[in-house]
């Protein structure tokens, strides 16, 4: 199953749509549909030792009111702002500890991480807007959820259908230039074209 270079969403132009808008639609719902191709596309994530650390909590505003206040609740009150217009509130975890040897997993973050951004750049392909917050209480969502003690809250991501209005603030991608942070055989040694 290998991307076809002739598809209508190249993988570049879904790195350049995706942004972190703050502008969701409250009136569009996110079909359940799309929801599974999302978590199918984080699902598919590597991972050191095929350990899939990861675990992702979707609140839907309707369908999940109980969870999502749960997840809303947790926000730092700059968030709330913005994001109480998202139909989709997601909680990502990661597991710890190792599933083989309930070691220290010292690569779930990573591997979380990876399963995030899968999750992110699938939703900017089917035209959705994935927020990724890490202002939100830990500790509270770690006691609303009931979460195992091996598991830790890393982010909240947003997700909904951008609402374009005229008074839209146009978010503007700032990025250091490519020297700034890609080396080439050495450190500090700024990789150029």
């Amino acid at each position: 199953m290998y991307a076809d270079v002739t598809e209508e969403k190249s993988f570049s132009s879904i790195l350049e749509k995706r942004h972190s808008g703050y502008t969701f639609d409250k009136n569009r719902s996110i079909p359940k549909a799309k929801l599974i191709e999302i978590a199918e596309a984080a699902r598919l994530s590597p991972s050191s030792y095929n350990e899939q650390p990861w675990r992702f909590i979707f609140c839907d505003q309707k369908q999940t009111p109980e969870g999502y206040k749960k997840v809303f609740d947790s926000l730092v009150d700059a968030n709330q702002k913005w994001a109480k217009n998202a139909p989709v509130l997601v909680v990502v975890l990661a597991n710890l500890k190792s599933t083989r040897n309930q070691e220290n997993n010292s690569w779930a973050l990573y591997d979380t991480g990876a399963a995030s951004m899968s999750l992110v750049l699938k939703a900017t392909s089917l035209d959705l807007m994935a927020h990724e917050m890490g202002g939100f209480n830990s500790a509270q969502i770690k006691k609303e959820f009931n979460i195992p003690n091996n598991f830790e809250p890393i982010s909240v991501i947003a997700l909904g259908y951008e609402q374009k209005t005229d008074d839209c603030v146009k978010i503007t991608k700032n990025r250091l230039p490519l020297n700034d942070n890609f080396f080439y055989g050495n450190w500090a040694k700024g990789i150029t074209p």
